[in-house]
């Protein structure tokens, strides 16, 4: 993990586009002066010289420098909120995003490249585990082997579900979506199959395994609630690529926007790499390395906001006293690189008040721990937003989900089931 680090840093840290990305500018959301742009207000006022600049500015790094943290607070209440404006109705769903990390990808096909740990113990035992937990909808991510696409359609269609891939002929992005048939209006979906990004880290598709990160599309009629919309994305890893992440949360906003109607629910999920929140802007590797860029990694996540008028299903879940876990919890990270290698969360005792609160990513989780200990930022980096723009999608529950460890096979020791946590979420809906 450390080697990767190095040659991360080897190879000058990319931390956004080398140009702006392709049409940015072009939109009228693009013009948005920052100062007038309620999802981004934190990130305009923690900025050095951010006077006139537009939200299409953002994409350029030169106008990227930060005086402070930006503070989501009114993002963050503001989404919480939310659920006050609309009211709770018979029409009930269950929505899951979840990163299953069945990583096992070759160059060539024989080369090994990366490979999660556990993994054949895992592969064999997820499906079952993560169907019968019987959500309605389920987006999943690194489901990147046929053998594990197999066996998550063998499972969800015999538990009654509707599975659908992107094209995985000419790359893979990893993304599975598996939908109730029983919510489905004459078992019909209609896709836009897979989108690769534009933007993105070309070493992971050549001389990579041919990975191109992107989004799955499908939509399908309820009987009695009307469209609904489900993307699920897995978005560019590693702190550097804030700039890519941008890129990508806007391409898909823009997406959202063109292939769906004002009255639609659109539920998205996925793995998006980013928080909303970093205490700090350095954090200092195990390696005693400087990683830098922090701040920039909560840009992608106020983008969904502001192009597509997502908002935050985890936070519209949460009692005003929970809207702002992104913050507390983010002041509360121990950075302590003597010890991130050998104790989890840098110190003693940290996981036992602070794991599975929060961050869907962290070392407290065994998995997360093996791979990337001492490395990075904790993170509530996997996400599930709505854009319901009739205000119809009220939220009973959200919870952090797949949080205890199990022992998998013959393993052991008892680990979580992936190395990152579930986000879920129980709604009504109004007709």
């Amino acid at each position: 993990m450390l080697k990767i680090v190095g040659l991360s840093l080897v190879l000058g840290l990319w931390t956004a586009c080398d140009s702006l990305p392709k049409g940015v500018g072009e939109h009228d959301k693009d013009q948005v002066k920052l100062s007038d742009a309620s999802a981004l207000a934190h990130i305009h006022s923690a900025l050095v010289n951010s006077a006139d600049l537009t939200v299409a500015d953002l994409f350029d790094p030169n106008h990227v420098a930060f005086e402070s943290a930006p503070d989501p607070t009114a993002l963050l209440q503001s989404h919480q909120e939310a659920n006050a404006q609309r009211s709770e109705s018979s029409g009930s769903l269950s929505v899951l995003s979840y990163n299953v990390a069945l990583l096992d990808a070759q160059i060539f096909g024989f080369i090994d490249w990366s490979q999660s740990p556990d993994l054949a113990e895992r592969q064999k035992e997820l499906p079952d585990l993560i169907i019968n937990e019987d959500y309605d909808i389920l987006m999943l991510q690194e489901v990147w082997l046929d053998a594990d696409v197999t066996r998550f359609t063998e499972v969800g269609e015999a538990a009654g579900y509707m599975v659908h891939v992107g094209p995985r002929n000419e790359y893979n992005d990893g993304c599975l979506t598996l939908v109730k048939k029983d919510i489905v209006k004459d078992e019909a979906f209609v896709t836009t199959g897979g989108v690769a990004y534009a933007e993105r880290d070309g070493l992971e598709y050549f001389p990579g395994p041919g990975i191109k990160r992107g989004f799955i599309h499908l939509s399908f009629e309820h009987e009695t609630l009307g469209t609904f919309h489900v993307y699920n994305t897995h978005m560019m890893p590693w702190w550097y690529n804030w700039g890519v992440r941008m890129a990508e949360a806007r391409e898909l906003s823009l997406h959202v926007l063109d292939h769906s109607n004002a009255e639609d629910v659109v539920f998205l999920g996925g793995d998006m790499n980013a928080g909303s929140y970093y205490d700090t802007d350095v954090w200092t590797t195990g390696a005693n390395e400087e990683t830098d860029g922090w701040w920039a990694n909560t840009i992608s996540y106020t983008l969904f906001t502001h192009y597509a008028d997502f908002v935050d299903l985890v936070q519209m879940g949460r009692t005003p006293e929970k809207a702002l876990l992104d913050i507390t919890e983010g002041q509360a990270v121990v950075n302590n690189p003597e010890q991130s290698l050998d104790i989890p969360g840098g110190e003693a005792d940290w996981c036992e008040t602070h794991n599975a609160v929060n961050f869907t990513a962290s070392d407290c989780n065994a998995l997360y721990f093996e791979q990337y200990g001492g490395t990075e930022f904790p993170s509530r980096m996997d996400h599930l937003f709505v854009r319901d723009t009739e205000k119809r999608v009220y939220v009973t529950k959200s919870e952090i989900v797949f949080t205890e460890r199990r022992t998998f096979g013959d393993l052991e020791e008892a680990t979580e089931p992936s190395d990152h946590l579930g986000v879920a979420a129980w709604v009504t809906v109004s007709p």
